[in-house]
């Protein structure tokens, strides 16, 4: 039998005897159809048939490196008893590198530790330490000699003393000793064989408690750290050890996954510590943390401790964000054909709002004016991939304008427009209203589609990434126009990114320019900036022209939404007033399908009021439609811009946060925290209407919760506070009140009995943690009559800590105590 048929057929004793035989000639033939037999990944080598290839590998290769190369491979499995006809060869052939073998082939991705240990045991040599052979060692444990128990069976292990120490040391080790002893019965079967082991003194206790408490303080994956936390609880710490260490329990109090605080809490709480100070340090953190039972148990404590609380409450404080950066300028014009048709092609493979539009609108501008005939070429066949869909408009969303950045791509192109089929049923046309800033970059669309190739480059093209643009350099680029008239669109876009500032300086130069385009500049220069519009909320009922109350309630609908309508100031001209004129037009079931909302903020920088009641339909149905459409990105942008928000903002914000989608109420607090940061938030207006709504409207405290909760983690719990303290008696009464706030149209009553909204007890609970954070007191209306219920409903228990809370708490008056 041949040498290859007889490892093809798992015959390990053929193999053996066959190797043996081998002169060094054969051996180095032997070599060569080692290699060409493995070389094909799809044929596994693993039983007998890995034995007996690994027995041929050991005998015929002359280094452990080149064993390594083949018995190192994904397709090669080498089972524990492949160890004794490996051995048998190598000792027949005096082989000097099988510990070194052993040490390649325990680095590999998966290795066969049965069969490395094997190796290593025989040799008489020390354990690998690696991250892989000690995890192979772990899983070991619970599955070897199950019939004596675990205890014994690390008594006589020779790798004990070597890899026992890198357990605390290496990653997700912790996951692979959840095992039960089956000896013994024992649920935790490696913290109650270790823990033995010290009894007798075969391990040292103060070593594995400290290097527990080390574990613990690296952290890890929350699974991974409870095998360690078992490992505490058996070792059973005294008060002294506890004691010895109490800085570290401190640490894993404060800083630790709630299981280990929770650990190091009970572990605390059972001791006098002599460190008083520190203990008040680490429960103003704990306090300020998101886990309701954690912080429960810490006023327990502080209670139980003595006259801590006021300790805690001692030094009220602000928020504690970090200062923002300031807005990033804006990319670099693209000015060349090969990066702009990457641009587009990136443009035409995702959904078409998600693109850097406003780029390549500026980039289709310059490029047509100074290589037209090159960039159509270019633009052609990208556009004939992409017909049909891609360019159509949406007929669900009024704002859709996938149909307009076609047709100017089309035109970049040199391609006629394409027109949609005139199948659509005239009954599913969309409500006539529209957005006064979608009207604008529709306008400007058109206005470089019909005028391609007229002008070198747009006058409106954002200095900054908030869509802002800079007087002096759009005094330059109309200085640079000549005797050139100006696109109107372009124009008017340009003038409204304009700061919202006077600058009499630049306006005279402006002035001087002589032109109509120049003029502009000044007069707008001048007066500052157009004017921010007034805002006033209405209440829009659910309104269909087909299936009006089946469409609502199959798609869960509320039957009436809170939204905003503008009122431009008078005086001013036409064109003025409707690029600020917002109206709520009819309430849809539908949400954006294509969503261009996020390309608002960037036309209107310096008006993210007017921004915010055009997007107000969309963020309103984020609250009642689980559809990931991205329409809350807006708000994260609108946060940077500038300009007076006013309740369409605080509107917004107050639906987002409480969004059916998690990526949504994540825009919500990154909107939140920015405008916290910058000053700009309006907490209580935010809260009132979260409470209006909440008990009113389609807004759940359940959602909200979490994303407040975060937002006071993230440094800002006076902001958190402060709008709590305006919802809370709204939530607390179970209704909206029966005089709204000014400016405020409250939804019809739907005539159901006043009912405290799930999750109040939740914001309470919040509410609490916010003023042991920040010692802040202020009124909440109607919180001392339910605290002052008897009974122990929830409701009624988070009142009475509130309320506790609010007391011991020392500044009154909100921001101003703290300013």
């Amino acid at each position: 039998m041949s040498l290859r048929i007889a490892i093809e057929g798992g015959d390990v004793a053929s193999v053996v005897t066959a190797v043996r035989s081998l002169d060094e000639p054969g051996r180095r033939k032997a070599r060569t159809a080692l290699a060409a037999m493995t070389r094909d990944r799809e044929v596994w080598w693993d039983g007998t048939r890995g034995a007996a290839l690994s027995v041929a590998v050991v005998g015929c290769q002359p280094t452990a490196a080149k064993a390594a190369q083949i018995l190192g491979r994904p397709s090669v499995g080498l089972a524990e008893e492949a160890v004794a006809p490996v051995l048998e060869v190598a000792r027949a052939l005096g082989v000097p590198w099988l510990v070194e073998l052993a040490n390649r082939l325990a680095t590999v991705p998966e290795p066969d530790w049965r069969f490395v240990a094997g190796l290593i045991r025989a040799e008489g040599a020390p354990p690998p330490t690696g991250d892989r052979f000690v995890e192979g060692w772990a899983t070991d444990l619970g599955m070897r000699e199950l019939d004596r128990p675990l205890a014994e069976r690390l008594r006589d292990d020779p790798f004990l003393r070597v890899l026992l120490p890198r357990l605390f040391e290496v990653d997700a080790v912790g996951l692979r000793l959840h095992f039960p002893d089956l000896c013994t019965g024992r649920e935790n079967g490696f913290a109650d064989a270790v823990a033995q082991l010290s009894r007798e003194g075969v391990l040292d206790r103060a070593y594995l408690i400290g290097a527990t408490l080390d574990r613990l303080l690296r952290g890890d994956r929350p699974k991974a750290l409870r095998a360690f936390i078992v490992l505490h609880e058996t070792l059973a710490p005294t008060a002294a050890e506890v004691v010895a260490r109490s800085g570290d329990y401190l640490r894993l109090l404060t800083d630790g996954p709630v299981s280990v605080a929770s650990m190091a809490q009970r572990v605390l709480c059972t001791v006098d510590l002599p460190d008083r100070d520190a203990l008040l340090d680490a429960s103003r953190v704990v306090l300020a943390r998101p886990e309701k039972a954690l912080v429960k148990a810490q006023v327990a404590w502080l209670g139980v401790a003595g006259p801590a609380a006021p300790v805690v409450f001692s030094s009220p404080r602000g928020d504690d964000l970090p200062a923002l950066a300031l807005p990033q300028p804006a990319p670099p014009p693209i000015t060349d054909v090969d990066t702009l048709v990457e641009e587009v092609a990136l443009l035409l493979r995702r959904r078409i709002p998600d693109g850097p539009v406003e780029r390549v609108l500026d980039g289709l501008v310059r490029l047509a004016a100074v290589d037209g005939g090159r960039l159509a070429g270019a633009l052609r066949p990208l556009l004939r991939d992409a017909r049909g869909w891609v360019f159509r408009r949406h007929r669900n969303e009024p704002h859709c304008l996938c149909e307009s950045m076609g047709d100017l791509l089309r035109a970049a192109a040199g391609l006629e427009r394409e027109r949609e089929p005139e199948d659509w049923s005239s009954e599913n046309e969309p409500d006539p209203a529209r957005a006064a800033p979608a009207v604008l970059v529709r306008r400007r669309l058109e206005e470089a589609a019909a005028r391609l190739g007229s002008t070198p480059s747009l006058l409106c093209a954002p200095t900054s990434m908030t869509g802002s643009l800079d007087g002096s350099v759009l005094l330059e680029r109309i200085a640079a126009l000549g005797d050139r008239e100006p696109w109107p669109v372009d124009l008017t876009q340009a003038l409204l990114r304009l700061p919202l500032a006077p600058d009499s300086g630049l306006a005279a130069r402006a002035d001087a320019l002589g032109s109509r385009a120049g003029k502009a500049l000044a007069a707008r220069l001048r007066s500052g900036g157009l004017p921010q519009p007034g805002q006033y909320t209405v209440s829009v009922e659910f309104s269909r022209k087909l299936d009006d109350a089946d469409v609502r309630e199959s798609f869960g609908l509320w039957p009436r939404r809170l939204l905003v309508e503008t009122a431009p100031p008078a005086g001013l001209e036409f064109e003025l007033v409707e690029l600020l004129d917002v109206t709520a037009g009819e309430y849809y079931s539908t949400r954006a399908e294509e969503d261009w909302s996020r390309h608002w903020a960037l036309a209107m920088p310096h008006h993210r009021g007017v921004v915010a009641a055009a997007a107000l339909p969309l963020l309103a149905a984020a609250a009642d439609r689980d559809i990931d459409d991205g329409s809350t990105a807006v708000l994260p942008l609108l946060a940077d811009c500038d300009g007076d928000g006013g309740v369409a903002l605080d509107l917004g914000l107050a639906y987002a946060v409480s969004a059916r989608r998690p990526a949504d109420r994540i825009a919500a607090l990154d909107a939140f925290l920015t405008m916290a940061a910058t000053g700009t938030l309006n907490p209580e207006g935010v809260g009132e209407l979260i409470g209006i709504l909440s008990t009113s409207g389609p807004l759940k405290p359940t959602r909200i919760v979490e994303v407040l909760r975060d937002a006071a983690s993230a440094g800002a719990p006076l902001s958190v506070w402060r709008l709590l303290a305006a919802a809370l008696p709204h939530l607390l009464r179970g209704a909206p009140p029966e005089t709204p706030p000014p400016g405020i149209t409250l939804p019809r009553s739907l005539g159901v009995a006043p009912k405290v909204p799930r999750g109040t007890p939740e914001l309470l609970a919040l509410a609490m943690e916010t003023v042991v954070a920040t010692g802040v007191r202020l009124p909440v209306h109607g919180l001392d009559a339910v605290a002052a219920r008897s009974g122990s409903s929830r409701v009624v228990v988070e009142a009475r800590r509130l309320a506790e809370a609010l007391c011991s708490a020392g500044a009154t008056g909100g921001s101003e105590a703290v300013r």
